[in-house]
């Protein structure tokens, strides 16, 4: 299972710009262990279905299978609210991160 990334509340952006937002949450995950290249991690925009207010407040959501090593979610959910800070420098960003499975000797719980 891979982490992960959701992005609410966007601003109806053109392709090319969700795509160089992709490009820098990868790029600034990659330090950590388990994240070699961007096929490690899933990373959605989702849609809104109402365009009002859109950019102003942004919600990212991060569901990581397991904590991962030498990182801590704070550290992790600050990396991603500064990049998406640079493509909305004037929202109001916040997130949470959630560790969705733990391995107990040796057994993988899901839990929420």
């Amino acid at each position: 299972m891979k982490p992960v990334i959701k992005v609410w509340c966007l601003p109806n952006w053109v392709e090319s710009v969700y795509e160089g937002l992709f490009k820098e949450i990868v790029r600034c995950l990659v330090s950590i262990e388990e994240i070699q290249t961007e096929d490690d991690l899933l990373i959605l925009f989702p849609p809104d279905r109402m365009a009002y207010g859109l950019g102003r407040e942004i919600f990212i959501e991060i569901d990581w299978p397991n904590c991962p090593k030498n990182h801590d979610g704070p550290e992790i959910l600050s990396r991603l609210i500064n990049v998406v800070r640079g493509f909305c420098p004037r929202a109001s960003i916040i997130g949470k991160i959630t560790y969705t499975s733990l391995k107990v000797n040796g057994i993988v719980i899901d839990y929420k």
